[in-house]
């Protein structure tokens, strides 16, 4: 972990401690959460995790309606720490009134890891399991224009096209005309997965590599995406250049926000 990411998460990490402003105590600890996955740091992930829904599940917060990061990192504990990922999601859900969202996301887990494996869960989709919508009218008029001469919205929906229809093979032959990756978050994510399925690591890397300026939060709070350091076929791909591409960007976003 450079200083840079040591500083930004000892920032956030303060923050979460803090209990004269609930809300924020969440928020900083969503941003430290999503920074510690990519440092492997999945223990001390959980621990904040378990710590938080302790000290803030029954005080009404926002952190109620949230469902991201935090079944997740209960899960990549176990997958990479050894850490047992289903007490931890029981005790979750008991910490938190039943009639929350986040309280029945972790039932709803809960349910899901007894009748599969953590690291199925945190694999899916796996695209190559799964069916694709064969390219509409209007798709077909776009793949028949000459992709060289696309910008902007047009290659954007060109990758699209590749998606939905979850066709590799028609990724690859985009990449490989454009010369470029993909430019939206789900389609980097897709095609690398793909990509490290065809046994293409390192071109899964490269396209990992190229992707922060495709992922845009969810929340102001939120970091950075939380797919690569967890999914088990992207961890594959997951180079030290790769980390450092995207923790280099990072800032503390109580201390420095958004434009």
């Amino acid at each position: 972990m450079d200083e840079h990411t040591k500083t930004v998460l000892a920032s956030l990490e303060h923050r979460a401690q803090q209990r004269d402003d609930l809300e924020a105590a969440w928020q900083a600890a969503t941003g430290a959460l999503e920074i510690l996955l990519w440092c492997d740091e999945f223990s001390r992930a959980a621990a904040l995790t378990e710590q938080l829904l302790r000290d803030l599940g029954q005080e009404g917060t926002d952190l109620d309606l949230q469902l991201m990061p935090f079944t997740t990192v209960f899960l990549a504990a176990e997958a990479y720490a050894g850490e047992p990922a289903l007490p931890r999601l029981q005790a979750a859900k008991a910490s938190l009134p039943s009639h929350t969202e986040l309280g029945a996301h972790f039932g709803q887990v809960t349910d899901e890891i007894r009748a599969s494996s953590v690291l199925e869960l945190l694999s899916w989709p796996r695209p190559w399991n799964e069916s694709g919508r064969p390219p509409g009218r209007q798709d077909r008029k776009l793949l028949e224009r000459d992709w060289t001469t696309l910008t902007g919205l047009d290659r954007d929906a060109l990758w699209d096209v590749a998606q939905r229809s979850n066709d590799f093979g028609l990724a690859e032959r985009i990449a490989e005309t454009l010369q470029a990756a993909p430019t939206r978050w789900p389609c980097v994510v897709w095609f690398a997965k793909w990509l490290v399925h065809d046994n293409q690591v390192d071109r899964a890397a490269e396209v990992l590599r190229a992707g922060p300026q495709t992922y845009f939060s969810y929340a102001w709070w939120s970091l950075l995406p939380t797919e690569p350091p967890t999914d088990p076929d992207l961890r594959r791909a997951l180079t030290d250049e790769v980390r450092a591409v995207y923790l280099t960007g990072i800032r503390d976003p109580f201390r420095e926000p958004a434009l």
